[in-house]
């Protein structure tokens, strides 16, 4: 099936990057704009962000589409179900919103009401895929190998969902920082310093327990690799 090893290598690429970018977020990144000054701190993350959000979140999209590709056609042997079922069409439906999120020029507004739809289609479309191979899963979880791969799924759509939270953060980071170069703002005590210190820490706080799915996910990815499938 030619289909799988293009896919897996899609998965496997999309992985790396998105995986890879969380933690030079956390370890590079964020460790180094504290050593800059402020003026160099704003002007980067003013231009940074919104791009860092564009491929963090194509790579996100295209690991969870590659990923649920393969276990149909491991499972069903055609994506057909991807196409036909309300579940399938739900989870395409979200992701092309989220699609349209990241490279669509939108307000704030629009990328909240946007993001709560996709989030909500991604779940409807989670519980409804559950539901629809309940019986499935009852055989599938009795192996350490089911058991790890149904982990990692579930943690990985944990990343993907908690990072609707994190990329709307970054991107009202990025506003902030524009708002405070337009203005030409250098006192720290001031209205928007404050507020960007705080819309900084709440993005540090939140990249912890994303980062720690992160690494369940990948426990499990690589436990199940070395057992028998």
């Amino acid at each position: 099936m030619v289909q799988l090893p293009i896919l897996h290598f899609i998965h496997v690429v999309a992985v790396i990057t998105w995986i890879g970018a969380h933690f030079f977020q956390l370890f590079t990144l964020d460790p180094s704009l504290k050593k800059v000054g402020r003026v160099t701190e704003v002007s980067l993350l003013s231009r940074l962000f919104l791009r860092f959000n564009q491929v963090t979140g194509l790579a996100a999209v295209l690991t969870l589409s590659s990923g649920t590709a393969m276990a149909i056609l491991r499972t069903w042997g055609s994506i057909l179900p991807l196409v036909t079922s309300i579940w399938g069409i739900s989870l395409i439906a979200g992701l092309i919103i989220v699609l349209v999120i990241l490279f669509v020029n939108l307000k704030p507004s629009q990328i909240r009401l946007l993001s709560n739809t996709s989030m909500a289609l991604l779940l409807a479309s989670l519980i409804l895929a559950l539901e629809r191979t309940r019986g499935e899963l009852s055989v599938f979880v009795q192996t350490l190998w089911g058991l790890s791969i149904l982990v990692g799924a579930v943690f990985g759509m944990g990343i993907f969902l908690l990072g609707f939270i994190i990329g709307q953060n970054r991107v009202m980071i990025a506003i902030q920082c524009q708002k405070i170069l337009e203005a030409n703002i250098q006192n720290e005590n001031s209205e928007e310093i404050i507020t960007l210190k705080r819309l900084r820490r709440r993005l540090f706080l939140l990249t912890i327990p994303e980062n720690l799915f992160t690494i369940i996910v990948l426990a499990a990815m690589i436990y199940a690799r070395y057992l028998p499938g």
